[in-house]
């Protein structure tokens, strides 16, 4: 009797579809349950806590780490490369949106790297070079005395190390020392500026070729590999030549502080002429928010290569002062788009619309 129902079912053309349906959907299930199962099973996202790995390894730093399953591992050049800003005459900080996102631990869970160099000093005693990554954090409960607040630091530095001339790069995770810079404006505590160092060198020995090495550094915590665009281009500096400075005849720079404004436009080629005079070889000049005769001036005075326009970009939301707080919001003088001075590229519009301007002076770029 059975046999005759499903006969008659197969005769009917709504039944044949209905059967075809519910094969397919056995199919399915066959095929692709098993497979998102696996998935659910083996995917971990990192974080703080241990967690279960993939067999995907690779050797860093003297030590093996390890990527999640199908993902490329964090030192992939051509991604880094790709997702990196360029370098230009541009100082904007960069958030560590990975410190936000897998709940790092306090003061740790907001952090903006903000530049980064090779510190080429300890090579005058024979040690390594050091990479220093300038960054802010928050700093409240710890700018009192921030360089003793910090007793553990957990903070690594993720590098990325390509030598001039050759194809492969090398990479490295090392530890890093931590020095905050104290706060003179005690009563505003918010951000904190703060300096990580790290050794550029492997198995306790320096990476040579670094005079001319294309380097990218980031900072992250154990077990939490960094995303390609949290990385900084790092900026080699020339070696130290004691000699030249104890004789008074080392090359010597002058910085002039972030400009507002106009109010300084008319004394700007003086100020130039007046340290030249005295024997500084080279101007940073710093640009937060200039005014149209202020960018006059300086296009004229960049025409000099001694002279180099630097754009300090300032994170909206970044008012340190209740005074600040309480002013309306303010726009550019004239908007960096069109600014037009050497060196000084525009950035990509989702960079750009993260940045703002001063609202109160000093009190909005004092931390870093």
């Amino acid at each position: 009797m059975a046999l005759s129902f499903v006969l008659s079912v197969l005769r009917s053309r709504p039944g044949r579809l209905s059967l075809l349906g519910l094969l397919l959907v056995v199919l399915g299930w066959a095929f692709l349950g098993p497979a998102s199962a696996g998935l659910d099973a083996n995917w971990t996202v990192p974080t703080f806590s241990p967690s279960p790995l993939s067999a995907h390894r690779f050797f860093s730093g003297g030590s093996t780490r390890h990527a999640p399953s199908g993902l490329r591992p964090w030192h992939d050049w051509r991604a880094i490369q790709a997702q990196t800003r360029p370098r230009s005459q541009t100082v904007a900080p960069l958030h560590l949106r990975h410190f936000d996102e897998h709940a790092a631990p306090d003061p740790f869970r907001t952090v903006y790297a903000v530049s980064a160099w090779l510190d080429s000093r300890p090579a005058v005693v024979g040690m390594a070079p050091q990479v220093a990554v300038v960054a802010t954090m928050r700093g409240a409960g710890f700018m009192s005395f921030p360089s003793g607040a910090f007793a553990e630091d957990p903070v690594q530095c993720f590098v990325v190390f390509k030598r001039e001339g050759e194809r492969t790069p090398v990479h490295f995770v090392g530890q890093t020392t931590l020095n905050a810079l104290p706060d003179p404006h005690e009563s505003e505590r918010d951000f904190v500026t703060v300096i990580f160092n790290c050794a550029l060198e492997l198995d306790n020995a320096t990476l040579d070729g670094w005079d001319t090495a294309e380097i990218y550094a980031t900072l992250s915590l154990p077990r939490l590999d960094p995303p390609a665009d949290v990385f900084l281009p790092v900026t080699v500096l020339p070696r130290v030549d004691p000699k030249g400075h104890q004789t008074g005849e080392g090359p010597t720079a002058m910085c002039m502080p972030p400009l507002t404004g106009d109010i300084y436009a008319p004394y700007l080629r003086d100020f130039v002429a007046h340290y030249r005079a005295l024997g500084f070889q080279r101007f940073y000049i710093y640009l937060l928010d200039p005014g149209p005769k202020s960018l006059d001036v300086i296009r004229d005075l960049a025409l000099d290569d001694d002279v180099v326009p630097v754009r300090w970009g300032l994170p909206k939301g970044w008012l340190y002062s209740e005074l600040a707080k309480s002013m309306p919001d303010k726009g550019y003088d004239v908007h960096p788009t069109e600014w037009d001075v050497p060196g000084i590229d525009n950035l990509p519009l989702g960079v750009e619309q993260t940045l703002g301007v001063s609202q109160n002076g000093e009190f909005d770029v004092r931390v870093w």
